[in-house]
């Protein structure tokens, strides 16, 4: 086991796990291993090295499932039911009546992964738009700024000067009274 591998325990204790059990789903150290598989039902159990129990799962996972009622693969799809379904169901069971409406699993796994693949296409369009849209809106708020500060900028100026003409023509009629009261 690596050390990026998170330790895994035996089901039945504390101890560090060494076999995985891929019917029962469990961990098991050597001791717990060996009793846990004594039963002559469980004697079939497959079982892997702790190491690759991830790969297993991973292969498990992988492999088709088969039919709870036929105990054949589940490679067909009814389209009517939206249900998976083996060979023998279309002719025997609930399908038989619509098995017009059955396909391959594969076949419709493809067709969805199109539209699936399509509505990927139009959500990148619409993140470029939106990108684009965001761009705009972006340099619109710098050029809102920009006229805010010049603005502001053309306002302190004007009463600037407005400050500037009432305080000269304050200093002239101040000289203009004291002149007045001066005769």
């Amino acid at each position: 086991m690596t050390s990026e591998q998170q330790m895994e325990y035996c089901s039945e204790c504390n101890a560090i796990a060494t076999w995985y059990c891929i019917q029962d789903n469990a961990n098991f150290c050597d001791q717990h291993n060996n009793f846990a598989h004594l039963l002559k039902s469980q004697k079939l159990h497959k079982f892997v090295s702790i190491d690759e129990k991830a790969v297993t799962i991973e292969n498990q996972t992988a492999k088709p499932l088969n039919c709870k009622a036929h105990h054949m693969p589940l490679s067909l799809y009814c389209l009517f039911c939206k249900d998976v379904c083996c060979v023998a169901c279309i002719s025997v069971n609930n399908h038989k009546q619509h098995s017009d409406q059955v396909k391959s699993v594969v076949d419709v796994a493809k067709g969805e992964k199109n539209i699936l693949n399509k509505y990927l296409e139009k959500i990148r369009k619409l993140q470029t738009t939106f990108a684009d849209e965001l761009s705009q809106l972006q340099q619109a708020l710098k050029n809102i700024d920009i006229i805010e500060s010049k603005t502001n900028q053309d306002i302190d100026k004007q009463f600037d000067r407005i400050m500037t003409c009432v305080e000269n023509r304050r200093k002239v009629l101040k000289q203009r009274l004291k002149e007045t009261s001066q005769v």
